[in-house]
């Protein structure tokens, strides 16, 4: 039981950080990616993928699975030169569920939330930095990866995968709190 356990819960540390696995110019294809937007909330019909069948067997196993995951992409091309944004979204066909229970859906939507944070985080700290150029501005990027590794992981651990209510209410009151601190951040600002 404990080296299932300890599997499984490998697996879970590879999928949130395949996640995240940083790559450049990333295009956003509206079929695929679902972008962060508070007007409108995730729904299990964005959840297309198919289940990994070692996630949902056994002791400990998953009912669903998103996969979030921040945009970096080339904008803003002025006088020759390139810059990147940041923008948060959902991997569409990598997402899945074998669940339709909404406690699990708004467990799977703060995940979301907490990719958009962890955006406005990147973009603030961009802002903050002396970064001007395209490569600048992604390794400020790569610098803050693995805090939203890490955050996805603890809100997890820490909801039992949104088994515990009031937990799970502290964490999206806590998420809420900071993306309105962060709400200066929450669009790409202008390049510079």
């Amino acid at each position: 039981m404990r080296i299932q356990s300890f599997l499984l819960r490998l697996c879970w540390i590879a999928l949130v950080m395949l996640s995240i696995h940083p790559a450049k110019a990333q295009k956003v294809n509206p079929r695929v990616h679902k972008l962060w937007d508070p007007a409108v909330p995730l729904s299990w019909s964005d959840f297309k993928g198919l289940p990994d069948s070692l996630l949902i067997t056994g002791k400990g196993h998953s009912d669903a699975g998103i996969h979030t995951m921040i945009i970096v992409d080339y904008c803003c091309e002025e006088e020759g030169r390139a810059d990147i944004c940041f923008q948060s979204a959902i991997h569409r066909t990598k997402s899945w569920s074998v669940s339709d229970s909404e406690s699990l859906l708004v467990h799977e939507q703060l995940h979301f939330d907490i990719t958009e944070l962890i955006t406005r985080k990147i973009r603030r700290a961009i802002s903050r930095s002396s970064a001007t150029t395209a490569n600048e501005k992604y390794r400020v990027y790569l610098s803050s990866v693995r805090e939203f590794s890490r955050m996805q992981i603890r809100y997890d651990r820490e909801t039992d995968h949104g088994l515990r209510p009031v937990r799970q209410l502290k964490w999206k009151e806590k998420v809420w709190r900071e993306l309105e601190e962060l709400k200066a951040f929450a669009e790409n600002s202008d390049c510079r």
